[in-house]
């Protein structure tokens, strides 16, 4: 049995030693205090039930929860023993105590194990099984209600209750065998000691803090009112039917075991479907809903079969409808928070509920009797109604939110408004030393960060990123206003002439005033000219004179003009680019960067705008289209962006068709391209467009269809590995990952943009859980239609046996693919045993090997084939040197036949680390810069390596960003060998001594 097979066990194990001991307890309770003493028994429940949860929530988020389970399921046998044997002394003190005790232990019992399950599940599995467990309770409550049922006629009620003791031994013994076999996978986070004073206080920030976690603690209170409400009317009506002990206890058997096997079938034929259907948000409508027509129709008719129907209501919708929609709905909150909340609602909110809803329907029931009751159950239900549907509006909500608590959003204003201060704040030695990194992509990640906040703290760092590439730096700090002006001209007396020019530089960007003590000469006069020509066409057209006349002039003037993102600049940055070519790149860097609305007038040649989008550096691509669409170039050829390799050049090219005229008919065309970026592109500017039916056509008629065939394709291909069979299995998987990507990108052009930027984050990322949590919030978006046909790739469902076609039925289906990868598999396999092509083998060959390169396993075969192009072939003799520590290099190494050592040489003698196999990557420090090999590689035998060069791999970053997070990766897992060598040496070293 798997994981969650046991799992769903221990839940049924548990239902069936709970329903068994609390039918006997009710049947005992009701017939010697009848359905009256319901309502004090809701008083009684609380008053012992809130100090248990002070002590319970003491121990909640101490350790581990499995642990907890097993002990809390001891002592729980050992406390139900007891109150059974205080029992036979009788009275109403004893009948009480055993109810209320045996409630409450069950109570506490229930919300331990569903805790227990956030640590085992994540939350996509506890969404795909939270039917099943939910069907596995209401199966054990069915055959615990059914034992009770039928023992009672048999068995003397005080002995028949010794049964569950010994039911909850077994529970546990279980539990300690599934602790062995499977170790949690959770997130708690073990936590201090503290009063209870401290848990009510830490309750109520995280009440204040998680929106939704408030939002399910009314709705369990609304939950508990409704249901006491139900129970006591429907008690009452079963109390007059039945008057006999031992009658009364024989019907609650049975009953309970009916209901459970109604609740089996509701979970399985009801909840699961409509789950799929309506999502969780609309989910959390249909119990309060249901609520209030039960209590309807027993105010219509307050007979036994009525009451029957409102018990299956209360009872099995309850437990198999809305238990799992709130299990589910708990994967909104963080995970460090989930046992604190579940607690709390289970053991405090719960019994405040009982009490309350207790003193409530005996005042209304003194007053007004039974119809009083069914109005305020009406009522209540009307709540809990707007309760749910306000919570499934917030459970997206709460997903993006914990997905964003992982995230540091750079780009967006609201974290450098709000956050950067605050980070500069904490983080001041490391921003320090990152300003002062001889990696620019470190410093100018720390210099956005500082520029936004006090830069005061940094200023000896920051004036060291001013002389070393002042730039960049002017610009980041004048696109963040003046708030330097005071710091920076503080520096003015003692600096040097370089630093007074950046000083003077950031000042005329902000519009200040020069320094009257600044160095007279042409550049000077240019900054003091740029001062005035926002307000002035006369001192715009001088400045460009002077640009034009002196590149000097000219490169002092570019950050400046950089930094204002003004239309006066535009005419300066055009005459830069005319005469300076050396320059011409970032003037058209920054005439990209300013929102121009028209290019009339600009005089911006056409000549310039063709050669930037026939250029072989991306980056001038991406502005070459920006620039075309200003200069209203035909639609179709701005639309031809869209089919460039590089993201950058491809949004470049959506911004210049949006509100372009035609532009939907043209994307159209391009939603039948064989390449998923392009027609990702495509949907992008669909979106944008407000073309939604030509977008909701083109999902149900060619992509949903799509996924239905891959997913039968891949049932029915041979099980064997051969070439054709795996790249065949890779082209399915990325059709099926470029399917979701389509259908987020349709979700992001509906409005959804902020919401589909963090799931996406998180679709790869390293950690399980998280990677869930992201595929939950896609399957929880209300655009059902869309998110239905994903269902199946996002839980990765399996399809049932089906029938083998014969190997040329599934080869023409293949050759009929829109994707010419499985058309390449598809004319490999034909040619299989007869005359394969040699190339095309060697090559399909080739993308398997790198596949299975930890730096390249996460790119596509389109990435693959773009990586094969550029790598090349070295081969080495037995013993020669691959790679010499203390070498410069620019090179990423790919063993691709034959071994090699890994060590360093002292002393004329060679100390061996490591030995590397066929597709292990090294050398690669030297893409970034750091260019210093750390250590010798010398071949074993003859090797072959693929070699790839920095200048290619920065290419290639830019199209795969998945390559950079792999080569990361690969960085930790070196590191972390590396300190375990570390370690092990030290205590080599302790040891010898």
């Amino acid at each position: 049995m798997t994981r969650i097979g046991h799992l769903v066990l221990s839940g049924f194990l548990i239902a069936t030693a709970n329903t068994f001991g609390s039918s006997l307890a009710a049947a005992q309770f009701l017939s010697s205090q009848g359905g009256q003493g319901i309502a004090t028994y809701y008083i009684v429940f609380a008053l012992v039930s809130i100090p248990a949860w002070a002590i319970y929530s003491r121990f909640i988020d101490r350790g581990s929860r499995a642990a907890l389970l097993q002990r809390y399921l001891l002592v729980m046998a050992l406390a139900t023993a007891l109150l059974i044997a205080i029992s036979y002394q009788g009275g109403v003190i004893a009948v009480y105590a055993l109810y209320v005790g045996i409630s409450m232990l069950e109570q506490l019992l229930f919300s331990l194990y569903m805790v227990m399950l956030t640590d085992y599940l994540t939350a996509r599995e506890m969404t795909r099984y939270s039917t099943r467990v939910t069907v596995s309770l209401s199966a054990g409550a069915m055959v615990g209600g059914l034992l009770a049922g039928v023992l009672a006629d048999r068995i003397i009620l005080f002995w028949l209750l010794f049964g569950m003791p010994f039911m909850l031994m077994g529970c546990f013994a279980h539990l300690v065998w599934l602790a062995r076999r499977w170790r949690p996978a959770g997130e708690w986070a073990a936590m201090g000691e503290g009063s209870v004073r401290d848990s009510l206080l830490g309750i109520g920030r995280i009440l204040r803090r998680v929106g939704i976690a408030a939002l399910l603690s009314v709705a369990v209170f609304l939950n508990i009112a409704t249901q006491c409400v139900s129970e006591y009317m429907v008690f009452g009506i079963y109390a007059k039917e039945f008057p006999d002990e031992q009658a009364l206890a024989s019907f609650f058997g049975l009953m309970s075991g009916a209901l459970n096997l109604a609740a089996v079938l509701i979970g399985l034929g009801l909840t699961g479907p409509l789950m799929r259907r309506l999502g969780v948000a609309r989910m959390n409508l249909f119990f309060p809903v249901s609520l209030a027509i039960s209590f309807i129709v027993m105010l219509a008719s307050p007979v036994l079969v009525v009451a029957m129907f409102a018990h299956v209501v209360y009872d099995g919708f309850s437990n198999n409808v809305d238990a799992p929609v709130m299990a589910v709905n708990y994967n909104a909150v963080p995970a460090r928070f989930v046992g604190q909340i579940r607690v709390f609602n289970d053991s405090l909110i719960y019994p405040i509920a009982l009490a309350a809803s207790g003193l409530v329907i005996l005042l209304v029931d003194a007053q007004t009797g039974f119809f009083g009751v069914g109005v305020l159950g009406i009522l209540l239900s009307a709540v809990f109604v707007s309760v749910g549907w306000a919570l499934g509006r917030r459970y997206m909500s709460g997903l993006i939110g914990i997905l964003k608590e992982g995230t540091v959003d750079l780009a967006r204003a609201s974290f450098m408004a709000n956050e950067a201060p605050k980070v500069a704040l904490r983080q001041q030695t490391a921003l320090d030393a990152m300003l002062r990194s001889d990696d620019p992509t470190t410093a100018d990640f720390a210099l956005r960060i500082v520029a936004n906040a006090n830069i005061a703290p940094f200023r000896d760092a920051l004036v060291r990123r001013l002389m070393t590439a002042g730039d960049q730096a002017v610009t980041v700090l004048a696109r963040a206003g003046d708030r330097h002006a005071e710091t920076l001209l503080a520096l003015w007396p003692e600096a040097d002439a370089p630093l007074r020019m950046r000083i003077a530089q950031y000042l005329t960007a902000v519009g200040r005033d020069l320094p009257a003590d600044l160095e007279a000469s042409p550049i000077s006069a240019a900054l003091a000219l740029a001062g005035e020509s926002r307000h002035s066409p006369e001192s715009v057209q001088r400045l460009s004179d002077l640009a034009s006349a002196s590149q000097e002039v000219a490169e002092a003037l570019l950050p400046v003009l950089a930094a204002r993102h003004d239309m006066a600049a535009v005419p300066v940055l055009i005459a830069i680019a005319r005469t300076h070519p050396g320059l011409e790149d970032a003037a058209i860097r920054a005439i990209a960067d300013v929102p121009i609305a028209s290019a009339s007038g600009l005089g911006l040649p056409d000549v310039l705008i063709e050669a930037a989008i026939e250029s072989k550096f991306a980056s001038r691509r991406a502005i070459g289209y920006r620039l075309a669409a200003l200069g209203q170039w035909p639609v179709g050829k701005l639309a031809e962006g869209l089919s460039d390799r590089d993201a950058q050049v491809r949004q470049s090219a959506i911004a210049a068709l949006n509100g372009q005229a035609g532009v939907v008919a043209v994307l159209s065309e391009k939603l039948s391209d064989e390449s998923a970026p392009t027609r990702l592109a495509a949907i992008d500017c669909l979106g944008r467009e407000g073309a939604t039916e030509v977008l909701f056509d083109y999902l149900q008629s060619r992509a949903f269809p799509r996924i239905a065939a891959y997913r039968m394709l891949r049932k029915w291909l041979p099980r064997e590995s051969t070439t054709w069979i795996e790249i065949a299995r890779l082209a399915m998987a990325e059709a099926d990952h470029q399917a979701v990507e389509e259908v987020l990108q349709t979700l992001a052009a509906l409005g959804h943009d902020e919401t589909v930027r963090y799931i996406r984050r998180f679709m790869d990322a390293s950690d399980g859980r998280m990677r869930a949590r992201a595929t939950e919030a896609i399957s929880a978006f209300d655009e059902r239609k869309l998110v239905t046909p994903l269902l199946p790739l996002l839980d990765e469902a399996t399809i049932g046996p089906t029938k083998q076609l014969p190997l040329t039925s599934i080869v023409a289906q293949m050759k009929t693919s829109p994707s010419p990868w499985m058309r390449r598999a598809a004319t490999l396999a034909e040619s299989e045993g007869t005359h394969m092509s040699s190339d095309e083998l060697g090559l399909l060959d080739r993308l398997l090997f790198l596949r299975k390169v930890p730096v390249f396993e996460s790119c596509s075969l389109d990435d693959l084939y773009a990586i094969h192009l550029v790598l090349t072939s070295v081969k080495f003799r037995d013993g020669e040197t691959i790679m010499k520590e203390g070498d410069q290099g620019e090179q990423l190494f790919v063993l691709l036949e034959g071994n090699a050592k890994v060590g360093s040489t002292a002393a004329s003698r060679f100390v061996e680390f490591a030995r590397l196999n066929p597709g292990a990557a090294f050398g690669e420090m030297a893409l970034f810069g750091d260019g210093i090999r750390t250590a010798d590689v010398i071949a074993i035998g003859n090797v072959t390596c693929l070699v790839l060069e920095r200048s290619h791999f920065e290419d290639l970053t830019r199209q795969q960003p998945g390559i950079l997070v792999q080569i990361c990766r690969l960085f930790g897992s070196r590191l972390r060998a590396a300190n375990k060598g570390n370690d092990a040496l030290q205590a080599s070293e302790q040891t010898t001594r």
